[in-house]
């Protein structure tokens, strides 16, 4: 990610970010023709189409009962197909950053997953933050409460007396430690 001397310049920065997740402080934010802020080294990074962005107040979702099937957020706005695959018409509905979706199938089209979200409405599985819910006690935990992090999702699920109480979603850190699901599968793993 570059770094400008000035908001809304363009062409390569003369300082560059390295790649992967970089947390910055910032002191103020403007919009010219997209998003820049503003750091108190005064150099001035784009949000637009970058990692850069403001936290949410998302702080994930407690459950009263497990809910009957998967479900996840995004962290963009996404629009929702009408069919699995990169060629399938939009509806023109579209999702929200940290909108809850439920999960009600998957298939793989185009070398991609793609999840059922409601009727004819499909999103690009890599662009949602899936829970898996699973609430049967894993191996090696020997009370009633296990916290269980999907690094490939990018998720966190608490359960307590084989019942879903709590998910969110995560940012775990740099790659190879951080993927989305299908970049690389057997860091899929799951810890207690």
């Amino acid at each position: 990610m570059p770094i400008y001397s000035s908001a809304g310049e363009k062409g390569a920065g003369g300082q560059q970010f390295p790649p992967g997740f970089v947390y910055i402080s910032y002191i103020d934010r403007v919009d010219l023709n997209g998003i820049y802020y503003l750091m108190q080294n005064g150099g001035w990074v784009p949000g637009k189409g970058a990692r850069v962005g403001e936290i949410s107040n998302f702080q994930g979702l407690e459950f009263s009962a497990t809910p009957r099937t998967s479900f996840g957020w995004t962290f963009e706005q996404i629009p929702v197909l009408q069919a699995p695959g990169y060629g399938a018409s939009e509806t023109g509905q579209q999702i929200y950053p940290f909108e809850t979706v439920s999960i009600y199938d998957t298939q793989i089209v185009d070398n991609e997953e793609w999840y059922l979200i409601g009727p004819n409405q499909w999103l690009e599985g890599r662009k949602v933050a899936r829970i898996i819910i699973n609430t049967a006690i894993p191996a090696g935990v020997t009370t009633n409460r296990w916290i269980d992090v999907d690094l490939a999702e990018q998720t966190l699920a608490v359960y307590e007396n084989n019942q879903l109480v709590f998910a969110t979603v995560i940012a775990s850190g740099l790659e190879p430690f951080w993927t989305r699901p299908g970049d690389v599968s057997d860091l899929s793993e799951k810890r207690n």
